[in-house]
């Protein structure tokens, strides 16, 4: 009996699919690992060269990054700059250090710059007990100076600015810029203090040049019998 050698068309295609799909799995698996392996080497690459850059930085730069970030806090900032000016605000009761219940007190503010700068403008930042005494009134002791005040909690933040039909320099030597008017509510020692910074506000005076001075600040207690 002979055997049928005769080739099937229709196996010889079945064999011809199987074995192209077969390939194009394996182009397809090839590509991905190739990328793959490219991803790996351009995140490595990145990496090390950003390592290095920061290993190159200058001793100075990185110190000077580490402070931006470690001093935030204005205060510092201005205590700094106030150890090299001369310039000061001071606080005077003009009653004394020792009042009664029942009488009002004045609390003068004082400037004294050592430059003979023309003062057109200052913030002052005077923390107080709010709750034992009422503020009366306020007043500006430079007659050709606009006063305003803004209570907050337990502080007063006092703004004073040159009229513009003003026209005389102000050259504040010892001199006598505010005088504000407490009633006091209770006994005891309290403290007045002028504050270098509050929040956002910050205590300064500046002149007709734009020059911003921060001066010393001061602190006085008063004793209400």
């Amino acid at each position: 009996m002979e055997e049928n050698n005769t080739i099937n068309p229709a196996n010889f295609t079945n064999n011809t699919n199987s074995t192209n799909q077969g390939l194009t799995n394996k182009k397809t698996s090839a590509v991905l690992v190739f990328f793959l392996i490219l991803f790996l080497l351009i995140t490595g690459y990145l990496f090390l060269k950003n390592n290095k850059k920061n290993k190159d930085l200058p001793k100075e730069i990185t110190k000077n990054v580490i402070n931006s970030t470690t001093n935030t806090n204005p205060t510092e900032t201005l205590k700094k700059e106030e150890k090299n000016t001369k310039d000061s605000l001071s606080l005077k009761v003009l009653e004394g250090e020792r009042v009664s219940l029942g009488s009002l007190i004045t609390l003068e503010i004082s400037a004294d710059l050592k430059e003979a700068a023309d003062i057109v403008g200052y913030d002052i930042i005077l923390s107080y007990d709010s709750n034992n005494f009422e503020l009366i009134n306020s007043q500006s002791l430079l007659t050709d100076f606009d006063l305003m005040r803004t209570k907050g909690e337990n502080y007063l933040a006092l703004t004073g600015y040159k009229k513009l039909t003003s026209n005389t320099k102000t050259v504040l030597v010892n001199q006598k810029i505010i005088n504000l008017t407490f009633k006091p509510k209770n006994k005891g020692i309290f403290t007045f203090t002028i504050l270098l910074t509050k929040n956002k506000l910050k205590t300064k005076l500046v002149d007709d040049k734009t020059q911003v001075y921060y001066p010393k600040t001061d602190s006085i207690k008063v004793e209400i019998y």
